[in-house]
């Protein structure tokens, strides 16, 4: 950055990409002991574009099992309490452990993703803003898994909208190799 240097809008910026998709380099357990050790060997459309603009990958949010429930708990690494209130839920569904980081700032901004509310309920939940994208916004997904493209959406998490609006600047845009 000195030097005029920069990689993007994220440089430099601590991340931690939920643990329901691949993350490369990062164990990606889905909340299930099923994959619990599992090291994925590439990223998720969505955490390639956040590397590639300067983010810095330090360790994942929960999830709960799958990404499916009413709330952010799972049998690998256990219950993710509210913010401000740990004798609260954190909100249900895939993305209540990156509202509680946003909502503590432990993360400057996170990825979420929505197929229930799982990206607007924690956001609510803790306090800071989550934005649901329209399918095919934000690429979401590894290119593997496109039946489970089709009901959920990847989107930004962050404590104010102009953050909120950076995140999805880098988030969003067409990848031909995800057909919706």
């Amino acid at each position: 950055l000195a030097r005029g240097e920069s990689r993007g809008p994220l440089h430099g910026f601590p991340q931690a990409p939920k643990d329901i998709m691949p993350a490369a380099g990062m164990v990606t357990t889905r909340g299930s002991p099923i994959f619990a050790g599992q090291v994925s060997a590439t990223d998720a459309a969505v955490f390639e574009r956040m590397r590639a603009s300067g983010a810095l990958f330090i360790g994942r949010s929960n999830s709960p099992e799958f990404g499916l429930g009413g709330h952010t708990y799972n049998p690998v690494y256990g219950t993710t309490r509210n913010a401000f209130d740990p004798q609260r839920s954190a909100g249900g569904g895939s993305s209540g452990g990156a509202g509680v980081a946003v909502a503590l700032r432990m993360l400057p901004v996170a990825d979420g993703s929505d197929m229930m509310g799982s990206l607007r309920t924690p956001s609510a939940f803790n306090n800071v803003y989550g934005l649901r994208t329209s399918m095919g916004c934000v690429p979401h997904g590894p290119t593997d898994e496109v039946f489970f493209q089709q009901f959920s959406v990847a989107g930004p998490m962050a404590r104010n909208i102009p953050d909120l609006a950076m995140l999805l600047s880098v988030q969003a845009g067409f990848d031909a190799r995800l057909p919706l």
